[in-house]
């Protein structure tokens, strides 16, 4: 359910499109997709409207527009749905308007297109950044605004006090040519929120003036195969070396199948679970035909991985579980496959598979977070270069004014090597755009390294090809990274929950109330990890000091309690989440291993503490996290004194399992109970 705000205060509201009033054109769609309507007129307008049967707010001027906005964004909030704010003289065929009251994710976004038409915009990473009207300048625009403003139920509070805030400072008289929809995106962006760039390209959609140009968009857009369209936009042009060149022509075919079969996209994703699951058990079972098939099962799996997303795309059917499950399901595989290599290996007298399985898991858990960490603090970087007075008429984001250019040291060797990149991903299709995409070790070409040195020799030689693999991309990513992280120096974590993203459990929470300096993170971090890395390599020679070599590591891990209250905004303190997981799993190998815990259970319980950090990972990439009951997960403190307590009563492996069964129990109630508590009330017009 979403309100839409329909603003009638231009003459092309009343504009005749194929036999009907375009503002009774854009009703009608908006309520096939579910939409609660609720129109703002000037009192010229406000007339022919009425007869659509639809509450009319009648506004002077757009002050008065802004006001109106705030008291529905006002009800949003109590009714804990979406405000979209639509130019009644916006003609655009149903995609368009499905893209962004379908988006299943709670986001700000506005509907742009090429900045031939509209008011022109700015975006950076895919988000608008700055805003021009007859008052606000903009150096280089590269998109227009198509009059269409999305503000997720999250982000209805804030977005009152921005209308407030415009008309307070008197921004409607600065800005006489702007309405309300221009402010809102202009207030939004400068505001420094994250506002989605919606974009359809191919699909024709404009705001109109008046008949004459109506007609001329309506001869454009009724010409147009919106279904056709639909299917091209659907497909993904480039992805990874593998999949461009071996997945991604199939998938078409493969959708355009489901599609028939009516399987949903969460339906597909299920299916390449299966899938993955039948052929990690191929790969446990480990004769060569079992093998082959393996390998098979998990080129198919990867398909209906890129089939899913293709499916949502073309019927526009998004789901917030669906997202999520999406991004869960793609580790969850993942270590299915390991576990399935290490116990084929391991049977065929391959003994060290299991070690190399659990490294392999450590490592992507760490790089991802790394990768998810990475694109925050680049995104963080430029909404706050965004962020600018209302009233201030130069553009914040001004071309070649963003920052002074790094001079001599780390930073400027970023800076250089920020330039590269880009320069690298704008190539499509050259040998550097390949060379970029291959170091970074994507999915696929994971997925192809496994499946290949499995089929040809056995679990282990994959298992160790994959390592041999991801720690050169690890080596490349990292430096470059690191790097780069001089010549941006974003204090990422000013806007996100800083304690959740460590997994900080009540006993750190409860220490964090005490007034004490915070210790630097990357600093306590290194320590730590270095103590932790060398316990677990000379466990068989301290294995006998248990259980005081168990309490001394708990101790070291402990020296991380303090960095809790730091504000960690430093420019490498992006990697502090990854370095917590890292920490927090070495803990619990070397507790393992000093206590002869079997290793498939080492490995179990790691894997179902990855997936349920990576949900964390879910919340910023998808915004969609439906776990409920974190803090019953204790933090990571809380797990690694369960594990110290199994140590001192020389239960480890009891307490391994508890924490395996708790963890588990723990992330699919949660899941479940709230994907069920995001059901959304019915709301009021």
């Amino acid at each position: 359910m979403t309100r839409v705000a329909l603003l009638a205060t231009t003459p092309g509201a009343l504009a005749v499109v194929n036999g009907e009033l375009l503002a009774a054109r854009l009703d009608r769609q908006l309520s096939a997709l579910g939409a609660r309507i609720v129109i703002v007129a000037r009192p010229a307008l406000a007339g022919p409207l009425r007869d659509l049967d639809r509450r009319v707010i009648v506004s002077e001027d757009v002050d008065s527009d802004l006001a109106a906005l705030a008291d529905l964004a006002a009800h949003s909030v109590a009714d804990g749905i979406p405000l979209v704010i639509c130019a009644a003289d916006l003609l655009t065929p149903d995609s368009a308007l499905r893209g962004v009251l379908g988006d299943s994710i709670p986001r700000v976004g506005a509907l742009v297109g090429p900045y031939d038409a509209g008011e022109h915009l700015r975006l950076e990473r895919g988000r608008v950044v700055a805003v021009a009207t007859s008052f606000h300048e903009l150096d280089e625009p590269n998109a227009g605004l198509r009059g269409l403003v999305r503000v997720g139920e999250p982000f209805c509070a804030d977005f009152i006090t921005t209308l407030e805030a415009l008309r307070a400072e008197g921004v409607p008289a600065l800005a006489p040519d702007a309405d309300a929809i221009v402010l809102a995106a202009l207030g939004l962006a400068r505001s420094g929120e994250s506002v989605t760039a919606y974009q359809v390209k191919g699909l024709p959609y404009r705001r109109v003036d008046g008949d004459e140009d109506a007609a001329q968009a309506w001869a454009y857009t009724s010409s147009v195969d919106e279904k056709a369209l639909r299917y091209k936009l659907a497909r993904k042009e480039h992805d990874d070396l593998f999949a461009t060149f071996f997945v991604l022509p199939l998938a078409p075919r493969v959708m355009l199948l489901a599609k028939r079969l009516k399987f949903t996209p969460t339906g597909v994703t299920w299916l390449s679970i299966l899938v993955a699951l039948v052929g990690a058990g191929l790969f446990a079972w480990a004769t060569r035909p079992a093998l082959i098939i393996g390998a098979v099962l998990l080129y198919v799996s990867f398909l209906l991985d890129c089939v899913d997303g293709e499916l949502a795309r073309y019927t526009q059917k998004f789901s917030r579980f669906g997202g999520w499950l999406d991004m869960i399901a793609d580790r969850f595989k993942e270590f299915l496959v390991y576990a399935g290599l290490a116990v084929g290996a391991v049977a065929a007298g391959h003994t060290n598979a299991w070690w190399l399985a659990i490294v392999a898991l450590m490592m992507l858990s760490c790089r991802h977070m790394v990768d998810t960490w990475y694109g925050t603090m680049r995104d963080h970087d430029v909404l706050t270069r965004a962020k600018a007075p209302f009233t201030q008429a130069a553009d914040p984001f001004r071309v070649g004014e963003k920052r002074p250019e790094p001079q001599e040291g780390l930073a400027k060797a970023g800076g250089v090597l920020g330039k590269a990149a880009t320069d690298f991903g704008a190539r499509k299709g050259s040998l550097k755009y390949w060379f970029k995409r291959t170091a970074a070790f994507p999915v696929g070409d994971r997925w192809f390294v496994l499946g290949f040195f499995a089929a040809v020799w056995n679990g282990q030689v994959a298992l160790a090809a994959f390592l041999v693999c991801a720690t050169g991309s690890a080596l490349y990513i990292m430096a470059g990274r690191v790097l780069q992280s001089f010549s941006v120096r974003a204090a990422v974590f000013e806007s996100a929950d800083k304690s959740t993203h460590r997994d900080d459990g009540p006993i750190v929470r409860l220490v964090s109330l005490f007034k004490f300096p915070g210790a630097a993170p990357l600093l306590s971090l290194g320590g730590v990890l270095l103590v932790l890395l060398a316990g677990v390599l000379t466990t068989p020679w301290t294995a006998g000091a248990r259980p005081w070599t168990i309490l001394a590591a708990f101790v070291v891990l402990l020296l991380l309690v303090p960095t809790a209250r730091h504000a960690h905004g430093g420019a490498l303190d992006w990697l502090v989440p990854a370095g917590m997981r890292a920490a927090e799993y070495l803990f619990i190998l070397f507790t393992g291993r000093t206590y002869g815990v079997p290793l498939p259970l080492v490995f179990a319980t790691l894997g179902v503490l990855a997936v349920y950090h990576y949900d964390l990972a879910a919340r910023i990439d998808k915004a969609a996290s439906p776990l409920s009951i974190r803090w019953a997960g204790l933090g990571w403190e809380g797990r690694a004194l369960l594990l110290t307590l199994g140590a001192l009563f020389d239960l480890v492996p009891l307490f391994m399992w508890i924490l395996l069964l708790g963890i588990g129990a723990v992330f699919v109630v949660g899941s479940v109970t709230g994907t069920l508590g995001q059901r959304r009330r019915p709301a009021n017009t």
